[in-house]
């Protein structure tokens, strides 16, 4: 039996996670509440208190160690002070003593708060129950924590700001409402996650806020920008990450993680399709030359091969990179130089579909290779091409409006950040 509840009896919209009984939260922490949670207390039923460690009242203020490096918790290495925020900000605790048990590193000053109450249901599902809890922690960020939180049935949220609705209404809400048929640029409509506030050297307070959709992640860097602008909402280098591992916190600072073992396209689940780790090591690999027909395969293990059979695809280079020295699949270049219908000022106008070809996906990071994929578990041939921020694909086999296709890199990158 699902014991989940579903999402009507969650609050909505800018309801928060941090709901019911406030104790003594920090403009901080209570800012972030009324931006990403969707938790709720309902009348009538049996509620639980979680907790919280406020960070306003210690992380990178008077109270840090002397010597971070040597009194951290877990790595004994100091990731700094926003690292601290975000560990006060989305952790969620059963009891003040597993919230004082479980602080990021020795010497931590953040305060012990009650988060607020949820309905019991939930907060068992999260915790376990509640005369034993089965987790000392958990964290909203990760998948299964957000579905639970939001929107347990789906995991569907609305937009988080106005401007990233904008972003999407141009390119998705005509293939919403039916006006074209081509791929998704964002999602059909909704996010996987609330707005999540992730660290960002550059951002106010060394927090931006983020939102995660099906093809990328929308964010907003500087608030206090001009909306106007086309670069207010910046989708990040999301597939660069993930084939080199370095996850990008600020313009020029990065952690240093492994390359995501996940795969580049299809199913989620897929076995033997290649992975993001499976790029690699193949960045520097040489262009192949304008015009040249593309019989290059790759497998899971990175290993390159080639099929002249697959000439019978008669799939060209179209374009030569002079910045990263890549080929452009021909379908995808046509595919970012092309128009049809969008969203503009409130009405739907034939236009370029991009204001660049390269301002959706970037610059692409690889040569393209073809590949067998499971896609609704059955395998398929498919050309894959990684470019900065999006994975393109061409499947052959598919109605020809949706031959050429973004991949799924926003829900990629969000299970690589944040698995458990």
């Amino acid at each position: 039996m699902d014991r989940r509840l579903d999402r009507r009896t969650l609050l909505k919209g800018s309801a928060a996670l941090f709901g019911g009984a406030m104790v003594s939260l920090s403009p901080n922490l209570a800012a972030l509440a009324r931006v990403s949670g969707s938790g709720a207390t309902l009348q009538g039923q049996p509620t639980l208190t979680w907790y919280a460690l406020d960070p306003e009242w210690g992380a990178g203020m008077n109270g840090c160690p002397i010597d971070p490096v040597e009194n951290h918790a877990h790595s004994r290495a100091c990731h700094g002070c926003n690292a601290c925020h975000q560990h006060g900000l989305n952790k969620l605790f059963p009891s003040a003593e597993a919230a004082d048990a479980n602080r990021a590193h020795v010497g931590c000053k953040c305060k012990v708060v009650e988060g607020g109450e949820l309905p019991a249901d939930v907060w068992e599902q999260l915790f376990g129950p509640a005369g034993a809890p089965e987790r000392e922690q958990v964290d909203r960020r990760w998948d299964w924590v957000a579905e639970i939180l939001g929107n347990s049935q789906s995991g569907e949220y609305d937009f988080a700001h106005d401007a990233f609705r904008r972003v999407w209404e141009r390119t998705d809400l005509p293939v919403l409402n039916g006006v074209v048929s081509r791929s998704w640029m964002w999602s059909d409509g909704k996010a996987f996650t609330a707005g999540l506030q992730e660290s960002y050297v550059e951002a106010p307070g060394g927090l931006r806020l983020v939102q995660y959709y099906d093809k990328s992640r929308m964010e907003i860097t500087d608030p206090d920008a001009d909306q106007n602008s086309v670069w207010y909402v910046t989708n990040g280098l999301l597939v660069v990450e993930l084939v080199t591992g370095r996850m990008q916190v600020g313009h020029n600072s990065f952690e240093d993680r492994q390359p995501a073992d996940v795969n580049a396209a299809g199913d989620f689940d897929d076995p033997d399709g290649p992975m993001y780790s499976s790029f690699t090591a193949l960045l520097d690999a040489p262009a192949l030359p304008l015009g040249a027909v593309i019989t290059q395969t790759l497998n899971r293990a990175g290993q390159v091969g080639d099929d002249p059979s697959l000439a019978g695809q008669n799939v060209t280079v179209g374009y030569i990179d002079e910045v990263t020295n890549h080929s452009i699949a021909a379908p995808f270049w046509e595919f970012m130089n092309s128009s049809g219908p969008v969203w503009e000022n409130g009405a739907y106008v034939t236009a370029p579909l991009f204001l660049d070809p390269f301002f959706p996906g970037g610059r692409p990071i690889c040569e393209p290779y073809w590949a067998l994929v499971r896609v609704a578990g059955t395998q398929q041939l498919v050309l894959i091409q990684c470019f900065e921020r999006r994975v393109l694909t061409y499947t052959p086999g598919n109605d020809p409006a949706w031959r050429v296709e973004a991949g799924n890199v926003g829900r990629h990158y969000h299970a690589w950040r944040y698995a458990e």
